[in-house]
């Protein structure tokens, strides 16, 4: 097919045309009827090619894959694709339409070289300029049930590595508290010019949607960070424990961190770490200073690492 808005064959079959709502009315969330789900049983095999593929906004081309359905079940396998500059591909995707309505999801992606700044744009395309930039690169595995975003979002559950590289933060409400703690005036401003970055990575394991941090890192040319903790996005709430080392410009710079027993001083003097409890709402966290004391030992090995530059993940190097 040249072209295919999957919205087309999710949302619910139109009768007459609903009377307007009133002005103040909130739109509804468009959800999936048990309407859409009561075909009976079937089987059918083949293969897809669709020029142009459009899902909530973002646009796959040359999208191809094997097909099967049977019994409610829509299985797709060797799926590949581009999506915004970049590449997808997945071993195994299924849509299971429930007889109750809505569906369940269950894939296997892996992307690659993704624009991660046009794929923010594109979630949120009134966003005059989304919160970062990079090139992503994903995989792991995810599976969801529901009737629209918001319950897609409640039910997410799985585990993904992610690996972003070469970008710039431009809104990190947290990090920005971070500097404003440790007194450090030499550093980007967040939001007029952003702050570059190498290398974020992470290990995300997700579940009824709270996502949980591992080995979180992120190393750019002044700051690197490293973070431990839960993000729960159905509450828009965060709990996460992050240390922060900022790279001494010059000497006088000692001098203008207050709270010097609450500092690390590396071997070879190059760099300042401190420990920081960041927890409350995503959109405006509470940010503390943490006596090095209470840090837990595995959180300092991490620390310890990422004095190095990391490399890329294994699953990422072809």
């Amino acid at each position: 097919a040249p072209f295919l808005d999957l919205a087309s064959l999710l949302v619910a079959r139109r009768g007459a045309p609903p009377s307007a709502p009133e002005a103040s009315a909130k739109p509804a969330p468009r959800t999936l009827p048990a309407s859409e789900s009561e075909g009976g049983k079937g089987y059918a095999v083949g293969l897809i090619r669709i020029d142009h593929l459009k899902v909530e906004g973002h646009h796959f081309t040359n999208f191809k894959s094997a097909a099967l359905y049977r019994d409610r079940a829509l299985q797709f396998r060797e799926v590949e694709a581009q999506v915004e500059q970049g590449a997808l591909k997945m071993n195994f995707a299924q849509v299971y339409f429930r007889k109750e309505g809505g569906v369940s999801l269950a894939m296997t992606p892996t992307l690659s070289d993704i624009d991660f700044e046009k794929t923010l744009k594109d979630f949120n395309p009134r966003e005059e300029r989304p919160f970062m930039s990079g090139k992503l690169l994903l995989m792991g595995g995810l599976n969801t049930e529901g009737r629209n975003f918001e319950e897609f979002k409640d039910h997410l559950r799985g585990n993904l590595a992610v690996f972003l590289e070469n970008g710039t933060i431009y809104r990190f409400k947290t990090l920005a508290r971070i500097f404003s703690l440790m007194n450090i005036r030499r550093l980007p401003n967040l939001e007029l010019k952003g702050m570059p970055y190498r290398v974020i990575s992470s290990k995300l394991s997700i579940r009824k949607g709270v996502v949980d941090l591992h080995d979180t890192v992120m190393i750019g040319r002044d700051v690197r960070m490293i973070a431990e903790g839960s993000v729960d996005l159905a509450n828009n709430r965060l709990h996460l424990e992050m240390g922060v080392q900022v790279f001494k410009v010059a000497d006088e710079l000692l001098q203008e961190i207050p709270i010097a027993g609450y500092l690390l001083l590396g071997e070879d003097k190059m760099f300042i770490a401190s420990y920081f409890d960041v927890e409350g709402s995503i959109d405006d966290p509470f940010v503390r200073f943490r006596p090095l004391k209470t840090i837990q030992e595995a959180t300092l090995k991490i620390l310890k690492r990422i004095l190095t530059f990391p490399q890329k993940p294994k699953a990422f190097v072809e």
